[in-house]
């Protein structure tokens, strides 16, 4: 499975399609249990003994590797293609696609197994681009924004179309569905996460674990520890691909970034990971920079609301000239490392 999905991700023309090198990640799932008690809901960050970690845009986009230039949210919220359009994704016949075209509950999709048997046909012509439409599709329904099992539904299938045909990003969605996920969960005191595991493990140990390194078998207990032993010195706090990168702090009216998922919408605050982005951290933060937005149900409860946040996308703003010299190192870092040299001093000076 990995040399294949790695042989449709090489041949194929649209970087978006790197999303399935994610099928390939190696995952301690034991990792999740430990890290969800460690987030807090009102900062939608992790904290941790001395210091806080926070999802960005920037890191995600990073560890997928494909550029958000010119690519916009996902808003179609609820905008399902029509079959017959969906024949020109798929290269099928428009009579195949509506006789596999099914429902289950109140949503309409398709069943994994037709998909399943689509990819094996389209493997023997080696028509890489459909191929990788229809393990996007697989992969959206299934793994990234499942609903039922064995079945893809038109939610997956409206986030895939927004990419294909409208030249929306995954990025945002992903970013979204796992504090949303997060919030949920935490919420309710109980619940199954679903959100992109292998995106979130890449995240937690980029910063955690020196790059390449072999991470040995943990179970919930162990990460529990070992996220409960760090300090801020046992932090890769920055890394210097994010350099040249634009970072969304704010949109529109919204003090901080509103994120649009695939089952409802959640800000997060950019603004408490400076440090991650490489500068450094500006003090004390004011409650209205934090304030939260939750939106379930997307526009079914408050379609001013959700009209608001597609709205407030059209004007990013960024505060590059407010958050300093870019160099990696916070002012809390820079503090400590001085207190550390004087008493570095003290001890050489005593006889």
């Amino acid at each position: 499975m990995e040399s294949f999905v790695s042989t449709v991700v090489l041949h194929s023309k649209d970087d978006e399609f790197r999303i399935l090198s994610l099928l390939t990640v190696k995952v301690q799932t034991s990792f999740i249990t430990a890290l969800a008690q460690f987030y807090d809901p009102l900062l939608r960050s992790f904290l941790l003994q001395d210091f806080h970690l926070t999802l960005t845009l920037e890191e995600f986009k990073g560890f997928l590797g494909f550029s958000m230039k010119g690519r916009i949210p996902y808003n179609m919220i609820g905008q399902v293609p029509k079959v017959e359009k969906l024949s020109l994704a798929l290269q099928n016949p428009i009579p195949t696609i509506m006789t596999n075209w099914n429902k289950r509950h109140s949503l309409s999709g398709f069943q994994r197994v037709y998909l399943e048997g689509e990819a094996k046909r389209l493997l023997v012509s080696r028509d890489w681009d459909v191929i990788g439409n229809v393990l996007a599709l697989l992969i959206y329904g299934q793994v990234l924004f499942q609903t039922y099992e064995g079945f893809i539904d038109s939610t997956a299938i409206s986030i895939f179309w927004a990419m294909w045909k409208e030249n929306k990003s995954t990025v945002y969605l992903l970013l979204a569905d796992v504090f949303y996920s997060l919030h949920h969960r935490h919420e309710k005191k109980s619940g199954i996460l679903t959100f992109c595991l292998p995106l979130l493990y890449k995240w937690l140990t980029s910063h955690v674990f020196i790059s390449n390194t072999l991470i040995s078998d943990m179970s919930s207990t162990n990460w529990a520890q070992t996220l409960v032993s760090l300090t801020e010195r046992d932090i890769t706090w920055y890394r210097s691909k994010l350099n040249g990168e634009e970072i969304i702090i704010i949109c529109g009216s919204f003090p901080n970034v509103p994120l649009i998922g695939s089952k409802g919408c959640i800000s997060y605050n950019p603004m408490l990971a400076t440090r991650q982005f490489g500068y450094p951290m500006l003090g004390k933060y004011e409650d209205c920079e934090l304030e939260e937005m939750i939106l379930n149900d997307m526009d079914a409860k408050d379609p001013a609301l959700l009209y608001k946040i597609v709205k407030s996308w059209e004007k990013i703003h960024n505060k590059f000239l407010e958050l300093g010299k870019r160099d990696g190192v916070s002012r809390a870092k820079v503090a400590r490392l001085g207190k550390e040299n004087e008493e570095l001093q003290l001890t050489l000076q005593q006889p």
